[in-house]
């Protein structure tokens, strides 16, 4: 039989000799060869983020309904959520069948991917890493204000003030009775 790439092949019988008038059975047995995908999430930028990322894993064999692994695909595709530090990985994928994932995307993070696209490899778990860092925005500056504080500081100066006023008004109170004193007694 010749060999096909996603399959390894058991044999028992395939040599020996042909005896006459006897039936000999080759046996040739074809096993997909299989792999994994593996999805982690990461949020960087937030402690203790408890929030779960909705993410979707589409595979070009559209076929593939079924539980493998911690992912449920129907027609080739899984939904599933992720928390910060988790994990799903799908086992038994055959092997050299396209995957894409996909998260849904969140305003307050940006998201950097690796390996979010490509092909599951025989034997191996391929791992597609999702890290969502969280946008730091700028506090919005608030203008000057043009309007003239007062408080406990200027209040020692403000009475001094007050004292400095109180004084010239006696002062001049002062000045005008003796006017008055003296126009009388002129007269």
């Amino acid at each position: 039989e010749e060999e096909d790439d996603r399959f390894s092949i058991e044999t028992d019988n395939d040599e020996g000799e042909v005896i006459a008038d006897t039936t000999v059975e080759a046996v040739f047995i074809n096993i997909l060869k299989t792999g994994g995908l593996k999805v982690t999430k990461t949020v960087e930028g937030l402690e203790g983020c408890e929030d779960e990322f909705s993410f979707t894993v589409t595979l070009s064999d559209t076929t593939i309904t079924g539980t493998y692994g911690d992912m449920e695909f129907k027609n080739g595709v899984a939904t599933f959520t992720l928390k910060d530090g988790e994990e799903k990985i799908a086992e038994g994928l055959p092997s050299e069948i396209t995957y894409k994932v996909e998260e849904e995307e969140d305003d307050r993070f940006s998201i950097e991917t690796d390996n979010d696209e490509g092909e599951v490899i025989a034997d191996t778990t391929v791992e597609a890493v999702f890290i969502n860092i969280l946008k730091v925005t700028k506090p919005v500056p608030t203008p000057p204000s043009h309007t003239v504080k007062t408080g406990e500081g200027n209040s020692f100066l403000i009475w001094i003030c007050i004292g400095a006023a109180g004084i010239v008004l006696m002062i001049l109170a002062i000045i005008l009775k003796k006017r008055n004193d003296r126009k009388e007694i002129s007269e």
